[in-house]
């Protein structure tokens, strides 16, 4: 993937990932209770979007399963 490309996906990662982190990881924590495991509406594409947040510190990851680009690892 390319720098331009990376960029151009910038935003519908940033848009998923903020979503995650408004569901699951709210003051005072900025963690899950439990480890969570669920899917959301890929911000760029319309697929499903699996992702996991750990419990332990709050990190999350996911990847769209229409490889449409949106992923990330924290």
């Amino acid at each position: 993937m390319t720098t331009q490309s990376f960029k151009l996906l910038r935003p519908y990662r940033q848009a998923a990932l903020v979503a995650v982190k408004r569901e699951h990881c709210m003051p005072p924590t900025y963690r899950p209770a439990v480890d969570v495991k669920a899917e959301l509406k890929c911000p760029r594409c319309g697929s499903r979007l699996p992702y996991f947040v750990r419990a332990v510190n709050g990190l999350s990851n996911g990847r769209c399963v229409a490889s449409c680009g949106v992923e990330w690892q924290e």
